[in-house]
């Protein structure tokens, strides 16, 4: 009984390990699909490799490689790409001045709203002090019994 549970343990983990150095040499391949390139109703190159619109499919191109991609595309992409990138970095700059511009306008509200609550605590200690100062006055005179 023993050998035996002895032998199938061993034969299982030679398998596994045979399994593992045979997957580590040669992995399975994984396709990738059909890759197509057109340009759609704004210009804008578009790569895809999902089904295609019916009304799309027969502008579009397939891409057998990267190869197949020419420089001139290339080189267009790589613009409409730095192009967007620009667009976006400045209209991040201009919602970072319109930001600015508010926070600026709000200050010297804030502004005011502190200094009037800076006055009216100002004047709630007084009279607090000339509160305190009355209770001091009327039981001033009763210091003098022992």
């Amino acid at each position: 009984m023993f050998k035996q549970k002895t032998s199938l343990f061993l034969l299982l983990f030679g398998t596994t390990i045979l399994c593992t150095i045979t997957y580590s040499f040669f992995p399975p391949r994984s396709e990738s699909g059909d890759v197509y390139s057109y340009t759609d109703e704004n210009g804008v190159i578009v790569v895809t490799n999902t089904p295609l619109p019916e009304k799309i499919r027969n502008k579009a191109k397939k891409i057998e490689s990267y190869k197949d991609i020419n420089d001139e595309d290339r080189k267009r992409w790589e613009k409409e790409k730095e192009d967007a990138m620009q667009a976006w970095r400045d209209s991040q700059a201009t919602e970072d001045e319109r930001r600015k511009k508010r926070i600026e306008a709000e200050i010297p509200d804030k502004l005011r709203k502190s200094e009037a609550e800076t006055g009216k605590f100002v004047k709630s200690v007084k009279e607090a002090t000339d509160r305190a100062v009355e209770v001091l006055d009327t039981l001033e005179p009763l210091k003098a019994f022992p």
